[in-house]
């Protein structure tokens, strides 16, 4: 589980790396024509200044400081519980492939439709592997005691 958990990390990090190259010669443009990121009371409007392709970039960046964070704490849960077999490396694979697709097509392509389907079958693994742990989980729980 460190692998994928470690790789959607680095897919992050590079994600923020793309969208702060993108995003510097735009507000260095910005600014040289007087609206500068700087000038505005709020991030929506300093994010009029860049192009649609530069902006996806900035919400996908977004996007994985968000149902990421699911996915992380899974993940640890599902180590420290010891339940880290194979389906449950498996799926966190698979999470981690469709969240580096959905970026891919969020940055470069865009096309909401096919986006919304990549977002929602990498929730729909995010289900199946909570399910999973609470299902391993449930049936390792003490039982308590009559009261």
């Amino acid at each position: 589980m460190f692998l994928p958990i470690l790789a959607l990390i680095a897919w992050t990090l590079l994600i923020v790396i793309w969208m702060a190259v993108v995003r510097m010669p735009e507000m260095m443009r910005a600014s040289r024509a007087g609206n500068a990121p700087g000038n505005y009371a709020t991030k929506i409007e300093a994010e009029q200044n860049f192009s649609p392709r530069t902006r996806w970039k900035g919400d996908n960046a977004n996007n994985l400081f968000e149902q990421p964070t699911i996915f992380y704490a899974l993940a640890l849960i599902t180590m420290l519980s010891g339940h880290a077999d194979f389906t449950a490396v498996w799926m966190a694979w698979a999470y981690v492939i469709l969240r580096v697709l959905h970026s891919l097509w969020h940055c470069l392509v865009n096309i909401i439709p096919v986006r919304s389907v990549i977002f929602f079958l990498s929730t729909l693994v995010l289900v199946i592997m909570t399910i999973r742990l609470g299902m391993q989980l449930f049936n390792y729980m003490p039982v308590l005691p009559n009261m």
